[in-house]
């Protein structure tokens, strides 16, 4: 067990609450973590509730932590998305897109050789052909974090990783 300082952590669910509930309680925070689940049902809620017309600024002063999901809102575009999670939202949701908070150049498929998951490296090369990717990819299992403070792109991992 780490020891980081926190005093209180809030958790919420931002979907479907006011501005006016969230905003306050993402000023207050000094680290703002998204979750996982479905990438872009995540970046859709985001986009809906208007996060993302804020959360830059916050930033200037917050730390973000992204996990599964949540780190891939962070990058530059959602072209490595689960294609199921796609294909499962394609019949819900009129605006769905490949946006998303375009924190980094950069893009990144977490659970690297994950059972369940379209993660291996033949998986994602085939994903990043048909795509057109061109940016760099990082693979990262669930023991590898990306650490971006700046410009400065750091790999912290007691597991296995790739960039592509």
């Amino acid at each position: 067990t780490i020891d980081m300082g926190f005093k209180t952590v809030d958790m919420m669910d931002f979907a479907g609450l006011p501005k006016e509930i969230w905003l306050p309680r993402f000023e207050a925070a000094d680290v703002i973590f998204f979750a996982g689940g479905n990438t872009y049902h995540l970046m859709y809620e985001i986009k809906k509730a208007g996060v993302d017309a804020v959360i830059l600024d916050l930033l200037k002063t917050r730390i973000f932590i992204g996990n599964s999901a949540g780190s891939m809102i962070a990058t530059k575009n959602l072209s490595l998305g689960n294609p199921k999670h796609r294909t499962y939202l394609d019949s819900r949701v009129d605006e769905l897109t490949n946006e998303t908070l375009g924190l980094t150049d950069f893009l990144l498929r977490p659970h690297f050789n994950s059972p369940g998951h379209p993660s291996s490296e033949s998986e994602v090369r085939e994903m990043m052909k048909n795509n057109n990717v061109t940016e760099d990819v990082y693979l990262i299992d669930d023991n590898t974090a990306v650490k971006v403070v700046d410009d400065e792109i750091e790999v912290v991992s007691e597991g296995d990783w790739k960039l592509l």
